[in-house]
């Protein structure tokens, strides 16, 4: 498991947290993913990425740029899945 996000205060806390099996990489979508196209090379791509809560906080032009960039961390046949919250989705079907 890599944990990737654009604050580094967030990564700290997981370090700290000295999981076995877990990493850390600074990356900020679309460009900034330096150190997660490390940790993926090294392990030959991620076999899934999540972009969690991520998509809606970039402007339009940016995101097909982060599309394309994260597909590019993802080995043969791995899996991108994408979450957004909608504050007009109805969980309770009420």
């Amino acid at each position: 498991i890599v944990a990737c996000d654009c604050a580094r205060e967030h990564l700290a806390v997981v370090d700290e947290l000295k999981i076995s099996g877990v990493k850390t990489a600074w990356g900020k979508l679309p460009e900034d993913l330096e150190e997660a196209a490390r940790v993926a090379s090294d392990l030959g791509g991620f076999s899934g990425i999540l972009l969690s809560e991520v998509l809606h906080q970039l402007p339009g032009s940016s995101i097909e740029k982060t599309l394309m960039a994260v597909k590019d961390l993802l080995a043969p046949g791995g899996t991108l899945c994408i979450t957004m919250f909608s504050p007009s989705a109805n969980f309770l079907g009420r």
